[in-house]
This record gives C-alpha cells, sequence and structure tokens, in this order.
C-alpha cells in the first residue's frame, strides 16, 4: 500500500502551470512570501487543510489549495477591481477544465472547486485587496 509522502509538494507545481499559463507577477509558495517589499500584485498558493487518502490500496490522495491573488489598494484605500480582473484573466484559461502535471513520480490534477471563491474584500495584508480561490488537488503517485 503507498503512503501519502509528508513532504509532498502540491503547490509548486500548480505555480509552474500558472506561470505558463501567463500569470507575469511574483507567485509564492511553501511560505515563500517576504515580510517586506512585496510587490504591487502577487499570487500566493497554500494548503487549505490537509491530504486526504481517497483509497485503502492505491496511492490517490486530495488536498484544497487556496490561490490568493493580492493587488495594491488604490491611492485613497479603495480597491482596484480593474488590476484584479486583469491578474485573475492571466491565468482563468487555464482552469476551463481540469489540468494534469507530472512531477517525478506524482502526478497531479488541479481544478477548481464547485464553489471556488472563498473570499473577496481587502485588510489580509494592509493596503492589499484578496480574492481566494479553492483548487482542488488530486494526487496520483
Amino acid at each position: 500500500m503507498s503512503a501519502v509522502p509528508l513532504n509532498i509538494d502540491v503547490s509548486t507545481p500548480l505555480r509552474t502551470l500558472m506561470a505558463s499559463a501567463g500569470a507575469d507577477c511574483s507567485i509564492y509558495v511553501n511560505g515563500g512570501l517576504p515580510s517586506s517589499g512585496l510587490p504591487a500584485s502577487f499570487i500566493l498558493i497554500e494548503p487549505n487543510g490537509g491530504i486526504k487518502t481517497n483509497a485503502s490500496k492505491f496511492g490517490n490522495a486530495f488536498c484544497v489549495l487556496s490561490v490568493s491573488i493580492y493587488v495594491a489598494l488604490l491611492s485613497n484605500g479603495a480597491v482596484n477591481p480593474t488590476k484584479e480582473d486583469i491578474l485573475l484573466g492571466k491565468f482563468q484559461s487555464l482552469f476551463q477544465s481540469v489540468i494534469k502535471t507530472t512531477v517525478g513520480s506524482n502526478h497531479f490534477t488541479y481544478e477548481l472547486s464547485a464553489n471556488p471563491m472563498m473570499y473577496s474584500g481587502k485588510s489580509l495584508i494592509s493596503g492589499y485587496s484578496t480574492k481566494i480561490l479553492n483548487v482542488n488537488c488530486f494526487i496520483n503517485y
């Protein structure tokens, strides 16, 4: 029986796919978000819960990732919806169907969750607006 590796990285393959789809801003994963000097817009990909094994005799697992889009607020403190839409549009086509990629012997499949918008507002990080999408990740290894 295969076990889910405790150190499996489900965020970096999604970052690679998003960058190849045209997301040309900084994309941080695995605790790599700096504490200062943040760019005007960026994406943060983090696990949103643990990894769940879907089958006992196969190496199949499931987890949810939160893809957070951050855009600096306007000088008057308002959200910049135009900039948010431009950033989302750079990788939105990636999620029109499921996305598959392989890293080493691990196979990853990503799709937006049924209700993907988890949060939309401001001030999760001071001075930014935030949109958080839930992305399902299926791991087959």
